[in-house]
């Protein structure tokens, strides 16, 4: 496994649980971040599908490999996503950011 594979993981996997933490406190630009971030693992998995026939190896990995990371980020991302733009979280976000009565904040 090569050392920009390694990295990659790495920085995927924190950036995830960052817009999981931001996301359950009910951040509204969590909810964009972690789409937009989705819809860059969706260009570089399509990119490499198409990249794939040509005989590329990307980061010294096998195919299996390549897939096998690209699967493991991008189904749980998928669900992911679905679920913050459903009707019910929008509901949780919109609550979240409410002013609340009784707030000191004066």
């Amino acid at each position: 496994m090569g050392i920009l594979l390694i990295a990659g993981f790495v920085i995927a996997t924190g950036l995830w649980i960052w817009m999981a933490w931001a996301n359950r406190g009910g951040r509204s630009w969590a909810r964009i971040m972690a789409t937009v971030l989705f819809g860059i693992l969706t260009a570089g998995g399509l990119t490499w599908l198409v990249l794939l026939p040509t005989g590329v190896i990307l980061f010294g990995s096998s195919w299996r490999n390549g897939l096998a990371f690209f699967l493991a980020y991008w189904l749980p991302g998928l669900g992911t996503v679905i679920l913050l733009w459903q009707q019910s979280s929008s509901a949780y976000y919109t609550t979240a950011n409410a002013p609340r009565s009784g707030d000191a904040s004066s």
